[in-house]
């Protein structure tokens, strides 16, 4: 798979959801004003930098950073602590999370892309560019 070999991944997870939601609402947030809060300081770091020392969270920032750019979007990240995170307890129980219930978030499943990670920059800066 994309990412390298670890015992947690929750990192390389939060950094995905932003790029999940360029990716597969591009059209919808097309030209969009985008705050995505984000509640682990690694993946806020390199979401924000656009960059990361570690190799699967730096292609994860550089295509968030590219679809950002591809889409005309103005994109702010924003650190959120796990209690004030109502996404926290989807990325825990799924999309029939108690709280996204109540509060009527709608939700569905989506099967991580693997594209995008591998190769150089020169290579997800083409896959991106052909979405």
């Amino acid at each position: 798979v994309c990412w390298t070999a670890a015992e947690q991944k929750i990192s390389q997870e939060e950094l995905a959801a932003p790029l999940l939601a360029l990716l597969e609402e591009g059209e919808w947030l097309r030209g969009r004003y985008l705050v995505f809060l984000i509640d682990n300081h690694p993946a806020l770091a390199a979401a924000m930098r656009g960059s990361s020392r570690a190799e699967d969270m730096n292609r994860s920032a550089h295509c968030i950073q590219l679809r950002a750019m591809q889409l005309g979007c103005r994109v702010w990240f924003e650190f959120i602590e796990s209690d004030s995170n109502w996404a926290d307890g989807i990325s825990r129980n799924g999309i029939t999370d108690d709280l996204a219930e109540e509060w009527g978030v709608q939700c569905r499943d989506l099967r991580m892309p693997t594209g995008p990670w591998e190769g150089g920059r020169a290579a997800i800066a083409e896959r991106i560019r052909a979405l």
